[in-house]
């Protein structure tokens, strides 16, 4: 009997540890905005899309988990992310990343996290994770779709 105890208290003692560690916020898996459908296409001519008619020009349309923005990054390259900041916005309804006056980065006012637009990478932390993308292709004349 001694020597089952002694056997399962390490093994009891390595799953509470596991267990503890890997649900923290500095967990690098990145998987905390959720999966919706995205489906749209924006016409570059419209007003409301006007500012993607220029390179590092950049749009926010309703839809995804908390809307998406659309960055034209080069005159034939679109990227498009989830505004939801991967760090704690799945469970922060206020962790949604805004655009800076710089044109190029979004920064989350709850965590101060801040990610580059032409890749969704973070330029600045705390979260390690990148914005949730989108396949944004350009049709070369003057329709962008956004997709997943």
């Amino acid at each position: 009997m001694n020597r089952a105890k002694l056997f399962l208290m390490p093994v009891f003692v390595f799953i509470l540890l596991a267990a503890g560690t890997s649900c923290r916020k500095d967990s690098t898996t990145c998987n905390g905005v959720p999966n919706v459908a995205v489906n749209f296409a924006l016409d570059l001519n419209q007003p409301t899309n006007v500012n993607l008619q220029i390179v590092e020009g950049s749009v926010i349309v309703t839809g995804g988990y908390d809307n998406v923005v659309v960055y034209r990054y080069t005159t034939s390259q679109f990227t498009a992310f989830d505004c939801c900041c991967p760090y704690d916005g799945a469970t922060n309804s206020k962790a949604v990343v805004q655009l800076n006056s710089n044109k190029f980065s979004m920064t989350c006012p709850v965590c101060g996290s801040t990610f580059n637009l032409s890749d969704g990478s973070v330029i600045k932390g705390p979260s390690k994770c990148s914005l949730k993308p989108y396949v944004a292709s350009f049709d070369g004349v003057s329709t962008v779709s956004v997709t997943n």
